[in-house]
């Protein structure tokens, strides 16, 4: 029998192997669905792309399944996450800047499969959770049935769970639903793949996965006639619902993250910027964004000719409109400013302006979002001084220029004599009635007894509130001006409080001795009137059927009169507020090892809403305001064991002061040194020790987030330090630890807080299975191009192989992914002689990496003679001889002789 020669391949781990000579082909499937393969990859040949050659410059246009935008409105920048790394495996990226493919999705009218397709920075076998947000009505806000705190309007919510499957939560009704449906399980309906796209400077990767028609029918939607729209937002935690979860939600989608006021109005934003559309395109044709409503820069004067304003939609034409007429054109500037000039005729009081954005393949914004009606009368006049009144007239000072006009108590226009009074140029201006000069010239009283009041306008500005005087005639006997004894009536109080915004009614009462029926109450805000009823028996009143919404931040006050009586003074001021602010959330723990000195949080409020702290319920140190939902208050020196709240005020909304946050008490910081014993952890390790202070209890984060002993992440892996100062924590979930991640330890002491994390020790990979066998050991051909097939047997399941031309330092041939069997590489074609290695490759890609230690031959030309030698010849004496026989690779083969036989 022929010997038979079998090469056994070692392989040699390399670390830090250039991403050059270990790249992947991009579009290899490196996570395979374990029984969705069908719907993800309907080929079957391993990869995203139309061909396994992969992806060539265009990972959209190239790729087998036709994916388009799930989402068609804003941009996702990069390393903008929150909980987790940027960059990282829930850094939603880009291919380009505006490309609008984090997500994209697919429905396959055959089968009813409904796919998704995310984007990712980087990917990791570590349990996460990828929403897709459905707004399924029509209906975003305060307007949906389904909105409450935790819910813009959502109806669903379906889920990406890494490791545990698709599912799917319903969220329809008044509160959210955090039990899902599931769809799937496992890893039946997702995969992982490589992009085209490079984003941070490194490879990135596709998670797909898809849900069916029964899920479909289960939602309700019709892919025909539902229109639907869409937000994207990831979570560090496993499992989970982001609505059920949001304060470990990492990255939104489609959004700047490090310029939202709070997850909640920027999911909202992304929902306001979509018109919609069907699942089965066919149907209505693709959906398009809405471009972003311009703002128009206030206040704008009679007489004017331009208007200027700002739009986030960078070269987006601008249109502006006076009522339906369009009056000018222009495009928004690269700062974002946009301004129409020469306006012709001028704008005038009345004039009611808006506008609109267009940007490229979007539709046009609302013109509804930015009106603005040019003041019929500008900002209110001051009310005029009365310096002396009577019955035949009234004096005082005011502006120059400005109209004097009196009013009777019931409102009705007092006839002057002259009329149209005007302020003269000295400021001084004289009303009266009997058409005499002098404030208490001629006979004729001409006023009855009671109360008046006085307004002045100025030129361009609108009428000002009134000044009261009351009028008592002397010596008169006219019954009908003159009933008898003039009073002035009990001052009345208002004892509804607070009136909000949303307050229709206002009551109160009357004093002593006007406590009785009949007596007028007139209701003002900032001095003008905008209510009046009567008492009923004890003095009691009420004005019902208010409208305050557009008397925000004014000053309610009230006053009783009756005819031929003096006013009342003004009740008790009660400014009008909004509702309650939300309370704002103080970053927890407190940790300190002697006093704090920052407090800091966050708030759902608008900017500039201004934060008090308190410390076991007084108000410290100066307020700040809020900034893009977060705030901070230095300069404190809180000691330990304070409890802290925060409240938070409103006031551009006129809301009223919040009630306290949770409280927060103020712990000491756990000191002492904690240490990790091993150098570096191996991937997937459930086991960890160190040392640390005794009798103190140690967690592990992985960056920075916590490691769990369960899949659910709900126990926390722990350990307590033996009498010996080491601990071991050998609870850790199988999945929590993976390569590429740091972990640090914390020391907890007692009741106080933890420690910050310490001794970060990286993570690393277990390097991929040695001692597999390869063939052919040497191929080659005469002359021309030719490939050379390479068989690995016993291939590692989730290790990619990749033949690489050490000749012309190049990888040639796809990659192929080891499945635990037997796979087979392909070069591409071969026309010179070369030297051919197998490239494996593991996650990380571009650390975890290795060549395999024997080559493959491959020559192209004639081939040479062997060459055969006696190495020992037969004599009479010793019958046996032996002959080597050898190749021009140089392999030899052994032959023996026997003379013998």
């Amino acid at each position: 029998m022929k010997p038979v020669m079998r090469k056994i391949l070692h392989l040699f781990f390399f670390i830090s192997i250039s991403n050059t000579l270990i790249s992947q082909t991009k579009g290899m499937i490196v996570v395979p669905s374990s029984s969705g393969s069908a719907v993800l990859d309907p080929n079957g040949d391993g990869y995203v792309s139309q061909s396994n050659t992969g992806f060539i410059s265009n990972d959209i246009s190239e790729s087998e399944i036709p994916f388009i935008t799930l989402i068609p409105a804003g941009n996702e920048p990069q390393s903008d996450v929150q909980n987790a790394p940027n960059c990282g495996f829930t850094d939603f990226v880009e291919s380009t800047s505006g490309g609008l493919d984090p997500a994209m999705h697919y429905y396959n009218s055959t089968s009813g499969n409904w796919l998704f397709r995310l984007r990712m920075a980087n990917i990791s076998p570590n349990s996460k959770s990828y929403s897709i947000l459905i707004d399924s009505d029509g209906q975003i806000g305060p307007g949906s049935p389904n909105y409450s705190a935790s819910n813009p309007g959502f109806e669903w919510e379906i889920v990406l769970a890494t490791n545990f499957g698709v599912m799917i939560y319903n969220h329809t009704g008044a509160s959210i639903s955090c039990t899902p449906y599931v769809s799937s399980v496992g890893d039946a309906h997702y995969q992982k793949s490589i992009c085209n796209s490079t984003v941070c400077t490194q490879t990135n990767y596709f998670l797909d996965f898809y849900i069916t028609s029964a899920d479909l029918t289960m939602m309700g939607i019709n892919p025909n006639t539902t229109v639907l729209r869409y937000a994207l937002v990831d979570n560090v935690a496993a499992n989970k619902s982001t609505l059920c979860n949001p304060s470990s939600a990492s990255d939104i989608g489609a959004v700047n993250d490090a310029l939202c006021t709070n997850i909640y109005s920027c999911l909202t934003d992304i929902i306001t910027q979509q018109t919609g559309c069907v699942l089965n395109l066919a149907s209505s044709g693709a959906c398009q964004a809405i471009s972003i409503c311009p703002q128009i820069t206030t206040p704008i004067a009679s007489g004017a000719t331009m208007v200027s304003g700002t739009s986030s939609e960078i070269g987006a034409t601008i249109k502006l409109y006076n009522g339906s007429t369009l009056i000018g054109t222009t495009v928004v500037a690269a700062n974002g400013t946009w301004s129409v000039s020469g306006i012709s005729p001028s704008l005038t009081s009345g004039n009611v302006l808006s506008a609109t954005a267009q940007n490229t393949n979007e539709i046009v914004s609302s013109s509804s979002c930015n009106s603005y009606t040019l003041p019929t009368c500008g900002i209110n006049s001051s009310a005029p001084i009365v310096t002396n009144s009577g019955p035949k007239g009234y004096c005082g000072t005011g502006i120059a220029g400005s109209t004097i006009q009196v009013y009777n108590m019931f409102g009705v226009l007092q006839t002057s004599n002259p009329t149209n009074l005007v302020v003269d140029a000295t400021g001084n201006w004289e009303w009266k009635c009997n058409g005499s000069t002098g404030c208490t010239a001629g006979t004729a009283q001409c006023l009855c007894d009671g109360s008046y009041y006085i307004t002045q306008t100025q030129p361009g500005q609108c009428e000002s509130p009134g000044t009261w005087i009351c009028v008592e005639r002397t010596g008169s006997t006219d019954a009908t001006c003159n009933p008898g004894s003039t009073t002035t009536i009990s001052q009345p109080t208002i004892s509804t409080i607070p009136i909000t915004t949303a307050t229709t009614s206002v009551s109160g009462t009357v004093a002593s001795p006007d406590n009785v029926a009949g007596v007028t109450i007139l209701l003002f805000a900032n001095g003008y009137q905008i209510g009046t009823t009567t008492t009923t028996a004890g003095g009691a009143w009420t004005i019902s059927s208010l409208n305050l919404g557009s008397y925000g931040c004014a000053n309610i006050t009230a006053r009783a009169i009756k005819q031929f009586q003096c006013v009342s003074l003004s009740s008790n001021t009660v400014p009008i507020t909004g509702v309650a602010s939300v309370a704002p959330v103080i970053n927890s723990p407190l940790c300190t090892a002697t006093t704090i000195t920052t407090v800091s949080g966050t708030s759902v409020e608008s900017n500039g809403t201004t934060i008090q702290v308190y410390v076991n319920g007084s108000a410290v140190g100066t307020t700040t305001t809020v900034n893009n939902g977060v705030w901070s208050v230095t300069g404190l020196n809180i000691a330990i064991g304070s409890i802290v709240t925060a409240k938070a005020t409103n006031s551009s909304n006129c809301e009223s002061q919040s009630v306290a946050s949770s409280s927060v008490t103020v712990t000491t910081t756990s000191s002492g040194t904690v240490t990790i014993t091993p150098t570096s952890i191996v991937e997937g390790s459930t086991s960890i020790s160190g040392t640390g202070v005794i009798g103190s209890t140690i967690s592990l984060l992985i960056d920075n987030y916590p490691v769990f002993s369960d899949a659910n992440h709900t126990i926390q892996a722990t350990a307590v330090v033996n009498g010996s100062g080491s601990w071991t924590i050998s609870s850790i979930y199988s999945g929590e630890l993976y390569a590429g991640g740091t972990v640090t330890a914390v020391l907890t002491t007692g009741s106080n807080c933890s420690s910050s994390g310490q001794d970060p020790t990286p993570v690393v990979c277990v390097a991929p299975t040695i001692n597999m066998v390869v063939s052919p050991d040497n191929a080659g051909v005469c002359s021309g191009n030719s490939t050379i097939s390479v068989t690995i047997s016993n291939s590692q399941s989730g290790v990619i192989y990749q033949l690489y031309n050490s000749t012309t330092s190049s990888n040639t041939g796809s990659s192929v992914l080891g499945n635990g069997g037997t796979i087979i590489l392909t070069t591409a074609s071969l026309s010179s002689s070369a030297v051919i290695e197998v490239k494996a490759i593991k996650f990380p890609f571009g650390d975890c990496n290795g060549t395999l230690s024997e080559t493959i031959i491959y020559t192209v030309g004639a081939p040479a003679a062997p060459t055969a030698s006696v190495t020992s010849q037969p004599t009479c004496t010793t019958p046996t001889g032996t002959i080597v026989v050898t190749a021009p690779t140089g392999a030899s083969i052994v032959y023996s002789v026997d003379e013998s036989t």
